[in-house]
């Protein structure tokens, strides 16, 4: 999922700058900029041609993980500021991965880091 989104644009170029949100349909491989993936939350995980990882016709079996995708402006000087949709030029990208048994078989696992313009930055220690 990481290598995917950060394979994207930093904003759709058929948008006006500023633009936030999903503006293509599934499956996910029509995804073509990093605020498309906002709020993507999909158990069992699937590839972005929209094939499930349950375990069937040869994929893995994730089907007690759960994959979400956050994405949000954040403040350009300040990436723990949240801000509206579409004003600041640094967005946070936050991958989590959690595990679907009760109780869980693993804690979350967060990547978070911040994309702008010039390139993307992975975030080591941030609370959110």
């Amino acid at each position: 999922m990481l290598e995917e989104i950060q394979s994207k644009g930093y904003e759709d170029p058929d948008l006006p700058s500023g633009s936030f949100g999903r503006e293509e349909s599934l499956p996910r491989d029509n995804f073509d900029d990093l605020d498309d993936y906002d709020n993507w939350n999909q158990s069992p995980p699937q590839r972005a041609d929209g094939t499930l990882l349950n375990g069937q016709n040869g994929t893995p079996d994730y089907r007690n993980f759960r994959r979400k995708v956050v994405v949000e402006n954040v403040a350009d000087n300040d990436y723990s500021m949240v801000m509206d949709k579409g004003t600041t030029y640094s967005k946070r990208i936050i991958v989590t991965v959690s595990s679907e048994k009760t109780p869980p078989s693993f804690p979350d696992v967060v990547i978070k880091w911040v994309a702008t313009r010039e390139g993307m930055e992975l975030l080591y220690g941030e609370n959110r």
